[in-house]
């Protein structure tokens, strides 16, 4: 997975957390088609698809990414707190 850009990985959280296609273009500022391709460009990076859709605009998670998310999540977050001073 070498050479992923940010703004793919911010696209890909910005989809997960608003689970539309159309808010999360929105909220980064994009148009819907530039966050497909670039949700697309990141499937290619990975190697695989991340995503599964329902209807036109409503992407869910496939279940393997859903549960890699949940993991590199928790480990940001213990990264986090073992890294705190006077804990």
């Amino acid at each position: 997975m070498q050479g992923i850009d940010l703004r793919l990985l911010r696209a890909f959280v910005k989809l997960v957390e608003t689970g539309n296609y159309g808010l999360a273009a929105k909220a980064l500022f994009i148009t819907q088609p530039a966050l497909s391709k670039q949700i697309q460009a990141l499937e290619s990076l990975t190697g695989g698809q991340l995503f599964f859709e329902v209807g036109k605009v409503q992407p869910r998670l496939l279940l393997v990414v859903n549960s890699m998310l949940k993991q590199s999540r928790f480990y940001n977050h213990m990264t986090i707190f073992l890294l705190m001073p006077n804990r």
